[in-house]
């Protein structure tokens, strides 16, 4: 976001609900940000990085840019991403979906806001566990089948 105020209600929202926040002032900036952090965290990205909310008027890259990049770089793709924008209008939250948007909120409502948010993290992250035991599951059969042929060709 690019005003100082709206980052601030939005990172106090997020820090009482126990996280730690990376700020950026535009598109441009978020961008850099994440690949930041994918350059901190590699493969264990999404470990750390729950949620992203983003407004969606900001110089240099808006918010809808910034969404539709994110979520074309499969570093990023599975991340979600919360719309939080004073513009209310039923065009800007279709656009929100479009670019990737799990949600579009307007004006700050810290209630509205923290039920949203903490309802997406949960299932993204119920999502991510189940892959990662489909994953595991995948590979234990696939070394449990492989070792079977070995056995066979002995």
């Amino acid at each position: 976001d690019d005003s100082k105020t709206a980052r601030k209600l939005v990172s106090d929202a997020l820090k009482k609900m126990g996280m730690r926040v990376v700020e950026a002032k535009d598109g441009m900036e978020g961008l850099q940000r994440l690949n930041e952090l994918y350059d901190s965290y590699k493969e264990r990205l999404t470990d750390e990085l729950k949620i992203i909310i983003s407004d969606v008027e900001m110089p240099q890259m808006d918010g809808f840019h910034f969404a539709a990049k994110a979520k074309e770089d499969m570093r990023f793709k599975s991340i979600p991403i919360v719309f939080n924008s004073s513009i209310s209008d039923h065009f800007s939250e279709l656009r929100g979906k479009e670019a990737g948007g799990e949600a579009y909120l307007t004006k700050f409502d810290a209630s509205i806001f923290y039920k949203e948010v903490s309802g997406i993290i949960k299932s993204h992250v119920k999502i991510l566990y189940n892959l990662k035991l489909f994953s595991l599951s995948h590979d234990y059969n696939y070394n449990r089948e492989s070792h079977k042929i070995k056995e066979s060709n002995s």
